[in-house]
């Protein structure tokens, strides 16, 4: 995680965490929340998305970086978690063309 934490952009992290994130004693989740409070993350999942309840899957983004928007809880479609959808705030960048020349084998 420090080698993410310390690169360059912005984070935005969906990750399959299979564990109750909504049951705070649990040391799975303790420990997955120190994580977040130390690499200053915010976690945007707040409703159920397993079919039985309980969070378990997670959207981290560093705080303040990404605004995650619109999220939406579609519940299970395919599997027994909840299929999520979210909108993020992209900027079109400007392309830059660049012409490279690789050179062939030589001809005689």
């Amino acid at each position: 995680m420090d080698d993410v934490y310390t690169a360059s952009g912005d984070l935005l992290v969906l990750n399959d965490y299979n564990d109750h994130f909504d049951l705070q004693d649990n040391p799975g989740v303790k420990l997955m929340d120190d994580i977040i409070s130390t690499y200053n993350l915010k976690q945007h999942i707040r409703s159920t998305t397993h079919k039985k309840g309980h969070i378990l899957d997670l959207v981290l983004s560093h705080s303040g970086e990404i605004d995650v928007m619109d999220i939406h809880n579609h519940g299970p479609i395919i599997s027994d978690h909840a299929a999520l959808s979210f909108s993020l705030p992209l900027t079109k960048i400007k392309a830059i063309k660049t012409n490279y020349h690789v050179p062939g084998p030589e001809r005689n």
